[in-house]
């Protein structure tokens, strides 16, 4: 329920605070909220990591909100890799990778961004620039 409150209106503040309870959640030992894509409070914390991490939209007062090592383990929580529905996978890897990166995870994060890579393929755009500057950056 408090979740729901905090994303009930599209504010910054408001949806850090939302990552934060579902962070407490975690510690706490409470189970992942069920649902669908888009149809949960997991699915519209979702939209608050792709905005952040996908997009950039405030990312450093984001990754300021959790430790490194807690929205990792938050991110991962929330959702487990065979659990993903298979359209959203790319989008998963890459913001996965960044999370690892953030934590220090440098070898992990390569793995993840090298098996987005081989996902890619011939695809273009900023997913695919972000991933082989990753890439390039942790290969040195």
């Amino acid at each position: 329920m408090q979740n729901s409150a905090l994303l009930w209106a599209h504010d910054p503040e408001l949806e850090s605070e939302a990552i934060r309870a579902a962070n407490e959640m975690r510690r706490g030992g409470e189970t992942v909220p069920a649902g669908t894509p888009e149809g949960s409070d997991t699915w519209r914390l979702w939209n608050i990591y792709y905005s952040r991490l996908i997009f950039g939209h405030d990312k450093p007062q984001f990754l300021a909100t959790l430790s490194p090592a807690a929205h990792l383990a938050t991110f991962l929580w929330l959702y487990p890799e065979d659990q993903l529905p298979k359209e959203k996978y790319q989008v998963y890897l890459y913001m996965l990778a960044q999370l690892q990166e953030l934590n220090g995870e440098r070898a992990n994060a390569l793995a993840s961004y090298r098996r987005l890579q081989s996902q890619l393929g011939n695809y273009r755009g900023s997913l695919v620039d972000g991933t082989n500057a990753a890439i390039k950056r942790l290969s040195n």
